[in-house]
């Protein structure tokens, strides 16, 4: 078959196709998003039993921790409240995930005692942040391994006459290996 035929077999338009071109474009209505099922709380809520029994209802892995372990929990949680989004199920959730962290010990009391020993250290005796300097100021000795040319040339920059020693050395075990690679042809 011709070529030309071929491209003319493919680019047949239909008629159909140049009604399509000359309709005029409507551009889509945008689609107003899903609304989540359930309103996200703007303010947060008080922690209450009931509000407990409600979120065990809608979240089975809560019922593994004790109530008032979650209740404590949650109240303390509830600080990040706006971080999360005002997403009362998710700090139910992180309240819950820090008590089974440690079966049997009250996490939340732990915090407080640590949370107040902190705020009872005066600042000179807090451990110092450590920075991190930035990359001109770091120092250009890094302990690391080095390479076998990077010791090599150390090497022979601090012994020259060793190293000389070394390479004599080297060369006639090379020597002797190459007199018996021989031999035995």
């Amino acid at each position: 078959m011709d070529i030309h035929k071929i491209i003319n077999e493919t680019m047949k338009i239909t008629e159909e196709d140049m009604v399509q071109a000359n309709e005029p474009m409507v551009p889509e209505q945008p689609v107003a998003p899903e609304q989540p099922s359930e309103p996200v709380v703007a303010e947060k809520p008080e922690v209450t039993p009931e509000l407990i029994d409600s979120l065990i209802a809608d979240m089975p892995e809560l019922a593994d921790c004790d109530k008032e372990m979650l209740i404590k929990g949650i109240t303390i949680e509830l600080e990040h409240f706006d971080a999360v989004g005002g997403d009362i199920k998710l700090v139910a959730r992180i309240a819950c995930d820090h008590i089974k962290e440690f079966p049997g010990k009250d996490y939340y009391a732990a915090l407080a005692q640590m949370e107040q020993a902190l705020a009872e250290t005066p600042e000179e005796e807090q451990a110092p942040v450590e920075e991190i300097p930035a990359e001109e100021e770091v120092a250009t000795e890094t302990p690391r391994d080095e390479s076998q040319f990077e010791s090599k040339v150390k090497e022979e920059k601090k012994e020259p006459e060793a190293v000389e020693a070394k390479k004599d050395s080297n060369k006639k075990q090379e020597d002797i290996i190459n007199k018996k690679a021989v031999e035995k042809k």
